[in-house]
């Protein structure tokens, strides 16, 4: 956005702002009945039509969610057409579009002020899930579980593993990390796309509500036996006998409900021990008497307060 554009979009908003604070409280009988009000209005509403009709053409078409040639056409209107106006067309106005309006133009100017530093955060977590940092990744995951089942540790006791197994060694811990997402999302492509909505001001494209749903005891389990079933045809018993297999579950519904795995039906495996983690949560589903103790002893779930 231009720093001109910017300018008369902060225009636009304080003029907003005015009419919505003059008519607060306001009946459509107190508007046409008080001629200051009245004149006061439509004053800030031609500033409005003018400061829209002054931005840029392709400003206006990257932000094509807003009714510029309706704003452009009441600034007509009240400016060229002053005795025919309808005031209960210009009370409907102030009533039903101008909150929406004020809501579009604050996403704007919040984005502007935010944008240098929300650019470079989706710049570094592009780096950040580069191969590069595969291992950051790991051992992220490996601490989070941690916290989450109230392990104190330091930072220098978690350490990379082998080229092949393990990926994160944590005291007699071999951790072997694997994430379970939704299956449409492609994260590096998804960052990708956001950083290029971004840049391109896409502004309403960014901006998502998230609603965490919830994830009940019978799926997770689901999920972890499809991932043992996958990981029982690529490994042999021999390799993962001795490994820790630690699942985060990095999906929509990161509320999960753990109120008791036991029983379990847990696929045939090998692994030494397996626990899940996910945002709010971890649990222990598995763990062979040679498993380290801290493993042994989760309780099944442990939820962050």
């Amino acid at each position: 956005m231009t720093p001109e554009d910017l300018i008369r979009i902060r225009h636009m908003l304080d003029a907003v702002k005015e009419v919505l604070e003059f008519t607060k409280n306001k009946s459509c009988h107190d508007f046409v009945d008080d001629r200051l009000l009245t004149l006061a209005v439509i004053k800030e509403l031609e500033i409005i039509g003018e400061a829209a009709s002054k931005l840029s053409t392709e400003f206006r078409i990257n932000h094509s969610e807003i009714q510029w040639i309706d704003i452009i056409g009441m600034r007509n209107r009240l400016t060229h057409g002053y005795f025919d106006i309808d005031l209960d067309l210009v009370w409907i106005t102030v009533l039903e579009d101008l909150p929406t309006l004020q809501e579009q133009l604050d996403k704007i100017v919040w984005f502007d002020e935010n944008a240098g530093d929300h650019e470079k955060w989706l710049l570094d977590t592009c780096q950040y899930f580069s191969n590069t940092n595969k291992f950051e990744r790991e051992k992220w995951v490996c601490s989070h579980f941690l916290n989450v089942i109230g392990i104190e540790y330091k930072e220098n006791e978690l350490s990379e593993g082998s080229s092949n197994f393990p990926d994160v060694i944590f005291r007699d811990a071999n951790f072997e990390i694997k994430e379970s997402m939704d299956e449409e999302y492609k994260r590096d492509f998804a960052n990708k796309l956001e950083l290029r909505r971004y840049q391109e001001e896409k502004y309403d494209e960014i901006v998502k509500c998230y609603l965490p749903k919830t994830i009940n005891t019978e799926d997770v389990v689901s999920i972890v036996n499809s991932l043992i079933s996958k990981y029982n045809e690529k490994y042999s018993a021999n390799t993962i006998q001795n490994i820790d297999l630690l699942i985060y579950l990095n999906r929509d519904e990161s509320q999960i409900m753990l109120p008791n795995f036991a029983p379990l039906q847990l696929e045939q495996s090998s692994w030494r021990s397996i626990s899940v983690v996910t945002n709010n949560a971890a649990c222990v589903l598995k763990a062979e008497d040679n498993a380290p103790d801290f493993i042994k002893n989760v309780v099944f779930h442990k939820a962050i307060p």
